[in-house]
């Protein structure tokens, strides 16, 4: 991924700009560059940030970036480079909303055995048969 980082508190339109990526070094590779096909923001402190372009590196290495003269990229802001964290994001939310949704199907279960246990205890005890007052005869 490819970001434009600006600093805290701005708001930052970033107009559309050419970058280029280059291998080099021999064993350097990439894969196709494309815009950011969404919108991804962060905002971390002293960093906030926008996601420009999708990159992949298929073999690891040294790489040159050139941005033509002017880049047309707004004063105080830099580019940088990372993985996407918008998978990680995804799966912490969804993980956090099923540990939510266990814990009330928890809550839920207790309430019913507690419900049960005192209708239980309230209703009236099954007396034990009454004697009828016949006993057998003595011999």
């Amino acid at each position: 991924m490819i970001y434009y980082e600006f600093p805290p508190g701005q708001r930052v339109r970033v107009p559309p700009f050419r970058v280029r990526v280059a291998p080099a070094s021999a064993d350097a590779a990439l894969g196709p560059m494309a815009p950011y096909d969404g919108t991804l923001t962060y905002s971390n402190g002293s960093h906030q940030g926008t996601a420009l372009f999708t990159i992949q590196v298929t073999h690891p290495g040294r790489f040159t970036v050139q941005t033509p003269e002017p880049n047309g990229l707004p004063a105080g802001g830099d580019l940088a480079f990372g993985d996407s964290f918008a998978g990680a994001l995804v799966a912490s939310i969804v993980g956090g909303v099923l540990l939510v949704l266990a814990g009330l199907a928890g809550l839920i279960v207790i309430f019913v055995i507690r419900l049960v246990k005192t209708n239980r205890a309230r209703s009236p005890a099954s007396a034990p048969p009454a004697a009828s007052g016949w006993s057998p005869p003595v011999a």
